[in-house]
């Protein structure tokens, strides 16, 4: 299975946060005064930075608006921030990516390791993963969940995909919704290690989903547990909806794209097209008879359809 490529995640908004829900437990220090983590009640907690403040968003856009120009410049701004507020997740998080840009892969996969490491330490014992949230609808979640799948994503590039899988599991019970789409990336996971019942367990959760993950990873599931006639719909599904995916799997040759920004990825065009290829080409042509029954009964048909006077 290949690894997935990085593609650049949003900074923080400067949208006021909603509206709480009255605390329950008192707030629960993390590291010193630095990072406060809160239990507001029930399942929900929050993650605060409380010197985090307007100076250090404005630096960070500054960090942001030179990213993909100038990695390096973006790099010095970016640890600058995160030598003055060592609890300011975002400026890791982004100086990671300008490492990432800048070929320093061993150097960003150690920072964010360190980090995130020393956040979840950070947690009172009575948090788990499994049982709480850390819902992206609160704005004070969205760097460490951010930095969570990040560093998720730096393991499966580095072939740790036992533990990397953990942590995208982790981030579907912290945040349900899945606001990132750490749930496209866990379905070509569990293919990759041949547990296609856990892809359509994960599937199943997403039923109106349109990720090119999801729905050509149910497809595949489904073709691999037997299920032909399931499979057969999954696939026209996902062949309606990305009709360049299936195209691109079952070319013969794989060329990237002229001009192709992996960053920043338009939905429908050639550059997600071969980017599934390139995270999960090798899973469709390693199940024997998948690209011809991609080819036989999902491409073909819907060509005729669309071809017909």
């Amino acid at each position: 299975m290949s690894m997935p490529s990085k593609r650049k995640q949003p900074a923080r908004t400067r949208t006021k946060p909603q509206a709480e829900p009255k605390a329950k437990t008192k707030p629960k220090p993390g590291t010193g005064a630095l990072i406060v983590i809160e239990h507001i009640g029930k399942e929900d907690w929050i993650i605060k930075t409380p010197r985090v403040g307007e100076q250090s968003l404005d630096l960070l856009d500054l960090g942001l608006d030179c990213l993909e120009e100038d990695p390096a410049k973006a790099a010095k701004i970016f640890r600058a921030l995160y030598e003055e507020h060592p609890e300011d997740i975002d400026a890791v998080q982004h100086l990671c990516l300008a490492l990432d840009a800048l070929k320093r892969e061993d150097e960003s996969f150690e920072l964010r390791q360190r980090v995130f490491r020393q956040l979840r330490q950070a947690f009172p014992a009575s948090f788990s993963p499994r049982q709480h949230r850390l819902q992206w609808g609160f704005i004070e979640n969205r760097p460490f969940l951010r930095l969570y799948l990040s560093y998720g994503l730096a393991l499966l590039r580095r072939g740790a995909l036992t533990e990397a899988v953990g942590i995208l599991e982790d981030l579907l019970s912290l945040n349900p919704d899945d606001n990132q789409g750490a749930r496209g990336t866990l379905v070509t996971c569990y293919l990759g290690m041949g547990q296609p019942e856990r892809a359509l367990a994960v599937c199943a959760r997403y039923p109106a989903d349109v990720l090119e993950d999801v729905l050509y990873g149910r497809a595949l599931a489904l073709f691999q547990t037997g299920a032909l006639r399931l499979a057969a719909k999954a696939g026209k599904q996902a062949v309606a909806q990305w009709p360049l995916v299936a195209i691109e799997l079952i070319k013969p040759t794989h060329r990237k794209p002229r001009g192709a920004n992996e960053i920043r990825v338009i939905m429908g065009g050639p550059e997600q097209a071969w980017l599934y290829w390139k995270r999960a080409g090798d899973l469709w042509a390693r199940t024997p008879g998948a690209l011809d029954f991609l080819r036989k009964q999902v491409f073909r048909p819907i060509r005729r359809k669309s071809s017909a006077p």
